[in-house]
């Protein structure tokens, strides 16, 4: 699934409703690919797997992965990165669907903080949960 169809509006989330919008925190490097890098981060703490899977298809993937739906640099560059500016922080939004882990407290942690806790300067700020 490519960067672009993970992207989804907030205000389309809302509409659909089923999902758990996380918010964080994350610290990288000056050139790093941001939109590639939480694009992975979305898949990785929903769909992502270390070897294929074979009933796992692209119907399946879709129904289950996180949306981007938002990536805030802060402080904004709104041209261009400084030259002296070693690292970039951004607040970013993921949306999780809710049926990934129903009611259950430990696979909510689990998805939205499991394995990129381990991942560098990342800290989960905010969690809202759709009102159904």
């Amino acid at each position: 699934m490519s960067e672009l169809a993970m992207l989804a509006l907030h205000e389309q989330i809302e509409e659909e409703g089923g999902y758990v919008i996380a918010t964080y925190y994350l610290e990288t490097g000056r050139s790093a690919d941001i939109v590639k890098k939480i694009s992975a981060i979305a898949v990785e703490q929903t769909t992502g797997t270390w070897v294929p899977v074979p009933e796992e298809t692209p119907e399946m993937r879709e129904k289950h992965v996180a949306k981007v739906v938002g990536i805030y640099e802060v402080p904004g560059h709104e041209f261009e990165v400084p030259g002296n500016l070693e690292a970039r922080q951004f607040i970013f939004q993921l949306a999780y669907p809710a049926v990934n882990f129903g009611p259950q407290i430990p696979m909510l942690l689990s998805t939205v903080i499991g394995n990129i806790s381990m991942s560098g300067k990342l800290k989960l700020l905010d969690l809202k949960f759709p009102k159904s």
